[in-house]
């Protein structure tokens, strides 16, 4: 089956009363389209995904999207509903969130303040937490999918969608940016868990405050050393995010108690 998204343009209507205005962001599984409800005027987002190959990647899609809809926190991009359309491919309508990507604040100014990287580990791991709470697990943490809404508190776009559809969407091979973020188990493709999480989140937190990932491929080799100008408090929290052993890595609630107390 074509893919019905490659016919989309503004001005199309989705469950009758979300008119798609305008396309915000292209990935490889969905585009997402700023859209206007027809009837109460406000803005959200619309991620298009493709048709769903088979029904038991529809019924793990549904499972998927209820999961993250159960979770309230505003560090967790609201899912309002989903249906079909255009043609047989699925849209879920979500938050639209007015703020730049963490990716783009730091190709634009570079690095981060310690305070101000600590304040988002804090405000990331917070929404982890809720996610594993649930049963669920991110997987695909870096700076691209994490948005810095006006006032400058992170939140998590929808995520997980990849891993619903399988191959060729979840490929977690070896090729690709992400793969600077992603923990040593997952390269070596084992399954991500929470432990995974929190070294993706270490990657991040490395960005932030070192201006560049903490490797540049899918190499194994240690991060370089801390930057002087970086407190060793706030290193310390990188450093064992980082672990190469998932068992000696903190968990979401230890890196909000410490990232929160150094963010001031």
């Amino acid at each position: 089956m074509d893919d019905p998204r490659a016919t989309v343009k503004a001005g199309l209507v989705l469950g009758g009363r979300n008119r798609l205005v305008e396309l915000i962001g292209r990935g490889g599984l969905g585009d997402v389209w700023l859209s206007d409800h027809t009837v109460i005027r406000k803005p959200a987002a619309i991620k298009l995904l493709p048709p769903e190959p088979s029904a038991e990647v529809a019924a793990g899609l549904r499972a998927w999207l209820r999961l993250i809809g159960v979770i309230d926190d505003r560090g967790l991009v609201a899912l309002y509903d989903y249906g079909r359309g255009p043609g047989e491919g699925v849209f879920a309508l979500m938050e639209y969130v007015r703020g730049p990507s963490l990716a783009r604040v730091l190709a634009d100014v570079g690095r981060l303040s310690p305070e101000r990287a600590m304040a988002t580990v804090a405000g990331v791991a917070t929404v982890l937490g809720k996610v594993h709470g649930v049963g669920g697990v991110h997987g695909e943490l870096r700076p691209d999918p994490i948005l810095i809404r006006p006032e400058g508190t992170p939140v998590l776009t929808l995520f997980g969608l990849r891993r619903c559809y399988g191959p060729p969407y979840a490929d977690l091979s070896t090729a690709g940016a992400g793969t600077r973020y992603r923990a040593p188990e997952q390269l070596a493709d084992q399954p991500a868990d929470v432990a995974s999480d929190v070294w993706a989140l270490g990657a991040v937190a490395y960005h932030c405050l070192a201006g560049r990932p903490p490797r540049e491929g899918p190499d194994h080799g240690s991060p370089p050393p801390r930057p002087v100008d970086v407190p060793v408090s706030v290193w310390s929290i990188v450093e064992s995010a980082l672990a190469p052993r998932p068992a000696d890595r903190p968990g979401p609630a230890d890196l909000v108690a410490t990232a929160s107390e150094l963010a001031g």
